[in-house]
């Protein structure tokens, strides 16, 4: 029987969505689900809570794998959860239904538990060093082991971290080796993926990347300096080094750089004929 079909005011096919202290439990709808106000309706008739934004405890539910939806904390579930916690009358194991590319970190099902059903944590609670796993095909990011970072994983959130002991286990990574193209390319190819263009001038997004194979021998502020101050300009002039940008991909970094690209270029231009000129002057 198709789920839609169903009868929900027969009282074989109640489930209420509620944990052990009667608690509602909190969903947020993607818009992209179909038939979006039929499963409003049916959890606010079985006790859930549906809000318009995702919050510290909510399940965000969306249609499929090829949802737009992201956030830095909180992971996105297929929508069909809902019809097996109909058909099994329980709570199935909800890592099968996360959406993997939804949420940079990795949750267990006792994480999603703790957050989700019993509200003793919530999604920020989670240290996001430990349990960020990436996966990127294309640039070859992976996520490196994480040794002797016992004083880090104490910290129960990365706002909540002092920058001065999270460089101390690197602090013996000093290279004065040039950047390879390849480093440069992951670079960009990291901001974008993880949504962090408007994250660049900060330190919390440079901490999490040097914890990938792009901190082997990089600490977070050369890796910060290095797109600050060198792939800035590269991106400004359009460097054929990054052809595989995008032009809405270019505009978004160029934004998150603060830069006027096309007054940055103008005055490149103009400093370099002046200086030009002076060559030319002082041989005269």
């Amino acid at each position: 029987m198709d789920f839609k079909s169903l009868n929900f005011d027969l009282a074989e096919n109640i489930f209420f969505f509620h944990n052990l202290e009667t608690e509602p439990l909190i969903f947020m709808l993607d818009s992209d689900i179909e038939d979006n106000y039929f499963y409003f309706i049916l959890l606010n008739r079985f006790f859930a809570e549906v809000v318009d934004k995702p919050n510290k405890n909510s399940m965000v539910l969306v249609k499929s794998e090829n949802t737009t939806y992201f956030h830095r904390h909180i992971p996105a579930f297929d929508i069909k959860y809902i019809e097996d916690c109909f058909k099994l009358k329980d709570y199935p194991d909800p890592t099968k239904y996360i959406i993997r590319n939804s949420c940079p970190l990795s949750y267990t099902k006792d994480n999603i538990f703790d957050c989700w059903f019993h509200k003793k944590k919530t999604w920020f609670d989670f240290d996001l060093i430990s349990t960020q796993k990436i996966d990127d095909n294309q640039s070859g990011i992976k996520p490196r082991a994480h040794e002797n970072n016992a004083h880090i994983l104490k910290s129960n959130s990365l706002s909540s971290i002092n920058p001065s002991s999270v460089d101390l286990p690197y602090s013996t990574k000093k290279t004065r080796s040039p950047y390879t193209h390849k480093e440069d390319v992951e670079i960009v190819k990291y901001i974008l993926k993880y949504h962090y263009a408007f994250e660049v001038y900060g330190r919390k997004m440079w901490q999490i990347m040097e914890r990938t194979d792009l901190g082997k021998i990089r600490t977070w502020q050369s890796l910060k300096q290095r797109y600050i101050k060198h792939i800035r300009n590269d991106l400004i002039s359009r460097n054929v080094k990054f052809s595989f940008l995008t032009p809405n991909d270019l505009k978004l970094l160029l934004q998150g750089l603060k830069v006027d690209a096309i007054k940055d270029h103008e005055q490149k231009v103009m400093k370099s004929k002046l200086q030009e000129q002076r060559n030319e002057e002082s041989l005269d």
